[in-house]
């Protein structure tokens, strides 16, 4: 009974329609593009962009990563196991953009870019913002959905602690 109320939780905070993702600041941030229905194809260099509402100082120097994430399910958002999106140059909120290349994952019209930071509360848990959703084209690898390595502006290489428990959270409740 426990592990089905965790999966609920993570379903919500993996969900489309948790698009705009509020700090405990109340600061957030907004994936505006890609656009919903847009279609972007295999090795094609794409501008993720978002807005800014209600930042302070702190919030906009927050590093920010991002993976690509399978949306078939809205309710259920997963990341991408060879989706990581790693800008051209490291990324902090105040950038609003970043440049990315779409990688090989196979054709299909349910994506979504997950954006992640520590928020910058006690607890400072990680948060994720979602864009639209959108197409990818000319693809043609096998979909892998778990844990995505991603990089940020001041540390090099971090995993994505939430995206590690919705994969383990995921395999419990199946294995049940």
């Amino acid at each position: 009974m426990r592990v089905s109320a965790a999966i609920a939780a993570v379903a919500y905070t993996a969900s489309i329609a948790t698009a705009q993702c509020v700090s405990s600041v109340g600061a957030s941030i907004q994936i505006i593009s890609p656009a919903q229905g847009q279609t972007l194809n295999v090795g094609e260099t794409f501008r993720i962009t978002w807005n800014l509402v209600n930042t302070t100082p702190q919030f906009n120097a927050v590093n920010l990563t991002f993976v690509l994430s399978d949306a078939t399910n809205p309710n259920n958002v997963l990341p991408l196991q060879n989706g990581a999106l790693v800008p051209k140059t490291p990324a902090i909120v105040s950038d609003a953009q970043a440049e990315v290349t779409v990688p090989n994952v196979p054709s299909s019209k349910f994506y979504a870019v997950q954006a992640q930071y520590k928020d910058l509360g006690a607890v400072q848990k990680w948060m994720g913002c979602f864009s639209p959703t959108f197409a990818i084209g000319g693809g043609s690898a096998p979909v892998a959905t778990g844990a995505a390595v991603t990089t940020t502006k001041t540390s090099g290489v971090v995993g994505g602690p939430v995206l590690k428990v919705l994969v383990g959270l995921a395999t419990a409740f199946l294995l049940l």
